[in-house]
C-alpha cells in the first residue's frame, strides 16, 4: 500500500470522526501499525499535502482545525509543488501568447490548490529566463493548432521578403516551430507537393480553415532538420563535410554547447578540430562569422571563398568615408 492510500484512509476516518476525532489506537488498528509509524505518517500528511491535523487532548483524537478535502491535494510531493512553481515561471516570459498565458493560469490554479507557494517565498524570484519579445501574430498559434489536431487544411496570405506582392498558400499544417526567438509554421504545400517554412509574422491575412480535411504524413521533423542548421531548408542543396578549427579559448563554449550536432571533434595543440555534415546556406556562414578570428574553415575551399567574399565586403565598408549628420 503506498502512501497516497494510506493517508487516504486516515483522512476518511478522520473525517467521518467529525470534531471528536479519531483516536490513536482507532488508526494504529485501521493501518495495522505502531504508534511511532503512525505519528510518521500524520506528520508526511501536514508536510506534504498540507492537511490540518491536530490532535486533541479532551477528545484523545487526531481531527481538523478546518475542512480539508485530500482529493485536491493528493499526488502533490514538496517537490511537486515545487515543480509547479518553476513550470509557471518558465512560462512566464511567454505569457503573452494567449494559449502560454491560459497554460500559466492554469498552473496558478494548481499552486492554489497545492499551496506549492511556501511560507519561503516563491522558488521563481531566483531564477531569470530571457524575456521574450512580443511577436506579430502570434496569435495565430492557436488557431494553428486546432487545425492540426482536426486535420483540416488552411489558407493564408504570405508575403516573404523575396516576392515583392503576398501569395495565397494552403497548406495542411504539420508543425509549429520556435527558433530564435521568431515562430515558424512547417507544413504540407497542397500545391506544391513538398513541405514548406513559414515565419508567422510575414502571414499579411487571417488564417482560414478550410472544410477540406487531410491525413497526417508520416513526417518526422528531427529527420526534417537533419544535416541543416537553421530553421530554412533547400534539400537541393547537397550535405558538405564541413570541418572547423576553434581556437583553444573557444574550444570549450563550443563543447559545452555545440551548435550543430552530431559533430566529430579532436584535440590538437592548435585547438579543437570539428567535423559536422552540413549544408552550407546563409544562415550557417552567418553563425561562423559571428565566431569572428575564433574560427577558422579548413573545408570545403567553396565555403572559404564563401566568407571571404563576405569578410571583403564588411571590410569595404570601414574602407569608405563615413559621414554623420548631426
Amino acid at each position: 500500500m503506498d502512501f497516497h492510500e494510506i493517508a487516504k484512509k486516515i483522512h476518511d476516518r478522520i473525517t467521518l470522526r467529525g470534531k471528536t476525532g479519531a483516536s490513536k489506537t482507532e488508526l494504529m488498528a485501521l493501518l495495522n501499525v505502531s504508534e511511532r509509524t503512525l505519528k510518521s505518517y500524520l506528520t508526511k500528511m501536514r508536510d506534504e499535502f498540507y492537511a490540518p491535523i491536530q490532535y486533541s487532548k479532551y477528545h484523545k483524537g487526531y481531527s481538523y482545525t478546518k475542512e480539508f478535502k485530500l482529493v485536491q491535494d493528493i499526488g502533490f510531493s514538496v517537490d511537486d509543488r515545487s515543480n509547479l512553481v518553476l513550470a509557471k515561471e518558465f512560462l512566464k516570459p511567454l505569457e503573452h501568447i494567449k494559449i502560454f498565458g491560459d497554460a500559466k493560469n492554469i498552473l496558478d490554479k494548481f499552486i492554489q490548490k497545492t499551496r506549492a507557494s511556501s511560507d519561503k517565498g516563491n522558488l521563481g524570484q531566483f531564477i531569470q529566463f530571457d524575456i521574450m519579445a512580443s511577436y506579430k501574430n502570434i496569435h495565430l498559434v492557436g488557431t494553428l493548432l486546432t487545425a492540426m489536431q482536426d486535420e483540416f487544411q488552411v489558407e493564408f496570405d504570405y508575403h516573404s521578403y523575396k516576392n515583392a506582392a503576398a501569395l495565397r498558400h494552403r497548406v495542411e499544417p504539420h508543425f509549429i516551430r520556435q527558433y530564435n526567438q521568431r515562430w515558424y509554421l512547417i507544413a504540407w504545400l497542397v500545391q506544391e507537393q513538398a513541405f514548406g517554412v513559414f515565419a508567422l509574422d510575414r502571414i499579411v491575412s487571417d488564417i482560414y480553415t478550410t472544410t477540406k480535411s487531410f491525413k497526417r504524413r508520416n513526417f518526422d521533423i528531427q529527420e526534417y532538420y537533419r544535416n541543416n542548421y537553421g530553421v530554412y531548408i533547400d534539400h537541393t542543396d547537397s550535405v558538405e563535410k564541413v570541418v572547423l578549427l576553434f581556437s583553444p579559448s573557444q574550444a570549450p563554449y563550443f563543447k559545452s554547447k555545440p551548435f550543430f550536432e552530431p559533430y566529430e571533434a579532436t584535440e590538437t595543440p592548435d585547438g579543437l578540430v570539428v567535423s559536422i555534415d552540413v549544408r552550407i546556406n546563409h544562415e550557417l556562414v552567418r553563425k561562423l562569422l559571428s565566431f569572428g578570428s575564433d574560427v577558422k574553415i579548413l573545408q570545403p575551399i567553396s565555403l572559404q571563398n564563401k566568407v571571404k567574399s563576405m569578410l571583403k565586403k564588411m571590410l569595404a565598408l570601414y574602407e569608405l568615408p563615413i559621414e554623420v549628420s548631426h
